[in-house]
């Protein structure tokens, strides 16, 4: 359960006031440009804390818990991947356990490639298959996700 009580904050500000629950299941927030779906993907993922109000993932503040951060799936339209290394140092690192053959092939194609020089697309990929590598999330948040998915996928 996502349960927002009067939440402001975000990058900008952007979400103000905002009071909602989201019970288990598939939900999507949806908005125009520069609305605030960005800040509200971002506190919910724990990358910023609420300037007011609280937000909690299962009664845990995601700002303030890496064991609950490390159970969410994050991929945003400009995903922030370490520039160093290889995609598949970055895949042993965060121990992933795939085994649906299509996530895997996505992935594979990629790994011998640069972090730093991976292409806004590929790039874009790589997050998606990262949010997804839980094999039972707390949540996963997509921003803009089908500016994330790719074209063979849509």
């Amino acid at each position: 359960m996502i349960l927002c009580d009067r939440v402001s904050g975000g990058r900008g500000p952007r979400v103000f006031g905002l009071s909602l629950s989201l019970p288990p299941g598939l939900h999507a927030v949806v908005g125009e440009a520069s609305d605030g779906t960005l800040a509200f993907a971002e506190l919910v993922a724990g990358r910023v804390a609420p300037l007011v109000g609280r937000l909690t993932i299962g009664g845990v503040p995601p700002s303030t818990s890496p064991s609950l951060r490390a159970g969410l799936g994050l991929a945003l339209e400009e995903p922030t991947l370490p520039d160093l290394g290889r995609v598949s140092d970055l895949l042993d690192a965060v121990a992933p356990r795939w085994s649906d053959g299509e996530l895997a092939t996505l992935v594979d194609a990629l790994r011998p490639r640069r972090l730093g020089s991976l292409p806004l697309p590929d790039a874009r990929r790589l997050a998606l298959c990262l949010a997804l590598r839980h094999d039972a999330p707390r949540a996963v948040v997509l921003h803009e996700p089908f500016g994330i998915l790719p074209d063979a996928l849509l």
